[in-house]
This record gives C-alpha cells, sequence and structure tokens, in this order.
C-alpha cells in the first residue's frame, strides 16, 4: 500500500513542471479554503483533499511529501523517492544547473542626464540618477530597490512575502514608498536571465525608477555574493503580531505594522521571531499602559528615519526587540525616541544606531532602562529634562561619541559604575 501510495501521490509533484505548479496551487487552495498553513493544518483533511482514505490507507509517506513541500523542498522529495526513469525525469526538471543561487544580488546604476550635461557642462556630474537593488536569498527572501535623482525625488521599494516561484525566479510582493505615500504595489518578480544580467518586473503597477515615464519591466546587470550552502526553497515567514485585550482576548495574527496601528491603551503587542523592514516611522501617541514584547524580533529602518517614536504616552514596557537602522553611519536620526511620557520599562533591547541616537528621552519621568545593549551609535543613550532615571546593567560598545548624554542629576543610580562600558 505504502508503494502504491508513492506512486499515486508523486505524479503530482514530480513528472513535469507544469503538474507540480498545479500540485502547489492545490496545495494552497487547501490552506486558503479551510485557513489553514504549513505550521498549523489538519492532516485527514489534507488527504482527503488530495482523495486518499486516511484510515484505511498508509498515509505517513504522503505527509512526509507534504511537510518537505512545507519546508520549501517539494522539487527534492520525489528524487528520495524514485530511482530510474522517474528519478531521471525529476533531476532533469529540477536539478539541471538551478540558477538561484543562495547569497545576494545587487545592482548598482548610477547614471548621468545627458541632455543636462549638455546643457550645462560645467556641472555634469551634477545631473545623475542611482538606482540601487538587492536580492537576499537564504532561509529567506529579503531585499529592495530604489531610485533617487539629482533632484531629491527618491523612491523605495521593500520585498515582501518573498517565495522561490521557479529555479530561476523569485516571486514577491512590494511595498512602494514615493513622495511620502506608502502603499501595496502587488506581486513582482525578479529573473535571473543570465551570470550577469536579471529582470524586475511588476505585474499590476508601473513604477517611476529613474525613467521619466512609468514601467513594468526593468533589466539590469547584477554581482553576486555568495554565501555559504544551497538556496532552500522556503516560503519567508513574516513576523506576526497578536495583541491581548485589556479583557485577556487575543486578536487574530496580523503583521507588524498593522499591531503598531491597531495597538490601544492597556494592552500587549506580541511580535513572532523575525524581520520588520520599515520605510516609515512606526509613532504611537496619546495612548497608555502598554507592552510591546518581541522575541528575537528585528525592527529595521531601511531609510534615514525614527524608527519608533513615542509622545504622550506613559506606562511603556519595551522587551525583547532590536532596533537598528541599515543606511550606515551617515543616519541622522534615532532608534527610539521618548516625548513627554513617564513609568517606562525597556528591558532586553538592542540599540544598532547606526548613526546616531540609539534611545532618546525628553521630558520622561520615573523609566528602568536594565539588560539592554547599545552599540554602533554615535551615542548611545541620551536624556534631557528628565528625572527618576535608572540606567543599570546595560552594555555600551562601540559608540562613536559618548555612550551617555545628559545631565548626571536625571539618573537615581551610579550609571558609570552600574553599567558595563567595553
Amino acid at each position: 500500500m505504502k508503494k502504491l501510495l508513492l506512486i499515486a501521490l508523486c505524479p503530482l509533484f514530480c513528472y513535469s513542471q507544469q503538474t507540480s505548479t498545479e500540485a502547489v496551487r492545490k496545495i494552497e487552495g487547501f490552506f486558503q479554503e479551510y485557513n489553514f498553513s504549513c505550521d498549523n493544518y489538519d492532516s485527514e483533511l489534507l488527504m482527503e483533499w488530495f482523495g486518499f482514505d486516511a484510515e484505511s490507507e498508509d498515509v505517513s509517506s504522503a505527509i512526509e511529501a507534504i511537510n518537505s513541500y512545507c519546508e520549501g523542498a517539494y522539487a527534492e522529495v520525489c528524487s528520495d523517492l524514485y530511482d530510474g526513469e522517474t528519478k531521471q525525469i525529476d533531476n532533469q526538471n529540477y536539478h539541471s544547473n538551478p540558477k538561484l543561487k543562495r547569497g545576494q544580488y545587487k545592482v548598482y546604476l548610477k547614471e548621468i542626464n545627458k541632455a543636462l550635461a549638455a546643457r550645462y557642462p560645467d556641472q555634469a556630474d551634477d545631473f545623475f540618477l542611482i538606482t540601487k537593488l538587492e536580492l537576499n536569498i537564504s532561509d529567506e527572501i529579503s531585499g529592495f530597490i530604489s531610485g533617487n535623482s539629482y533632484a531629491w525625488h527618491s523612491v523605495y521599494g521593500e520585498f515582501t512575502h518573498g517565495r522561490i516561484k521557479n529555479d530561476n525566479t523569485v516571486e514577491f510582493t512590494m511595498l512602494w514608498t514615493e513622495e511620502g505615500s506608502t502603499y501595496e504595489a502587488g506581486t513582482c518578480s525578479i529573473e535571473i536571465i543570465d551570470d550577469s544580467t536579471l529582470k524586475l518586473t511588476s505585474y499590476e503597477r508601473y513604477f517611476y525608477i529613474n525613467s521619466g515615464t512609468g514601467k513594468s519591466e526593468f533589466v539590469y546587470e547584477y554581482s553576486f555574493q555568495p554565501n555559504s550552502g544551497q538556496v532552500k526553497l522556503s516560503t519567508s515567514k513574516r513576523v506576526q503580531a497578536t495583541i491581548q485585550h485589556e479583557n485577556g482576548t487575543y486578536s487574530p495574527p496580523m503583521s507588524a505594522r498593522e499591531g503598531f496601528k491597531q495597538l490601544k491603551s492597556h494592552e500587549k503587542l506580541y511580535l513572532s521571531p523575525g524581520r520588520v523592514e520599515l520605510t516609515e516611522r512606526i509613532k504611537l501617541s496619546g495612548i497608555n499602559n502598554i507592552q510591546i514584547i518581541g522575541d528575537e524580533t528585528s525592527l529595521v529602518a531601511k531609510l534615514d528615519m525614527p524608527v519608533l517614536q513615542f509622545e504622550n504616552t506613559h506606562g511603556v514596557t519595551l522587551k525583547g526587540l532590536f532596533v537598528v537602522h541599515e543606511i550606515g553611519e551617515n543616519c541622522a536620526q534615532n532608534c527610539v525616541d521618548f516625548y513627554d511620557a513617564s513609568q517606562l520599562k525597556i528591558e532586553e533591547c538592542t540599540f544598532d544606531g547606526s548613526g546616531y541616537m540609539g534611545l532618546t528621552f525628553w521630558k520622561v519621568r520615573d523609566a528602568s532602562i536594565e539588560n539592554n545593549n547599545f552599540y554602533n551609535c554615535q551615542y548611545g543613550f541620551g536624556a534631557w529634562q528628565s528625572r527618576g532615571i535608572i540606567l543599570r546593567n546595560n552594555s555600551f560598545g562601540e559608540n562613536r561619541g559618548e555612550d551617555i548624554t545628559g545631565d548626571i542629576s536625571q539618573f537615581t543610580n551610579d550609571i558609570y559604575s552600574e553599567n558595563l562600558f567595553e
């Protein structure tokens, strides 16, 4: 029965790329129909969905195959299940020199506006357009594309929900920011054409990336920096946010951005492990008695902007967050700012300023900052017009200016003996 089941199941995955695509769609249809995911599904319902009788047949190998799909390895499953002619077909379809590799694909294109350069030859080098693209492939897929011009017009697109589409193409949605407006730009893809060329395609919107006219397709030359290992065909996991309401009930899972947006007074926001890339600041104002609790959660600013700002907020707890700018040491903004706040607890967080300040207080009363890391900032921590601050058991290192700045009278403990300075 086991062998017959494998013979029945593997055609869904092995015989041709077209059939495999149909199988993928069928599994995704199952998840959508029952609101399941790879992390949570009913295996008996799944077998019924594929036409197996889970009570009378041994479906263990089928479940293993489905699990392998969920791990992103459905292209490899059947090569282990079969030998001979079928295995040869599978290898031809999926293992004939796959073009996607684990590592970073990078585009940097600087173009001179020839018309303006010819008109103003003394300023020719000033009329430039810069396009940057980065695609990172590891166990997850991330990346961005940006365009900047001499006229200070800038656009930025962040890749989200990335997945491997086939052996040379990744597919993702894009969060697009242009002239201060941010919106979902729909489905896009990057196809690796050859060893030096890739193609960015938008299926739903035209983009204005230093082109003068809207385009849905761009071809760029790229450089590649490999990482060790082969590409694991997996769907990148987004950070999920869950809110515990004042009455003790929990919200359904949502995106991190939506979690911050929906958070209200007397609630807790829990963030799952992972990375949240931001192209606009998160600002919370006028809400009190809230907790934001991460679990190896990174909040990453992709532009020169504050990451988190709190204004007129009281009773705030931050715990287990990694907050960072990823634009280099010329960043002029802070990681986390508090203005007119009180009763704060900042615990077990890491502030990688990559520029100016990690954590700043302005008119803050009664705050406890313990067991945090401040590094790679101009100033690690700063406070002004504040009082009742406890700064204890924190680590400061590799900050280019002062680790701590502000009037020492704002602190209630000996900040220089009770913290670690590298």
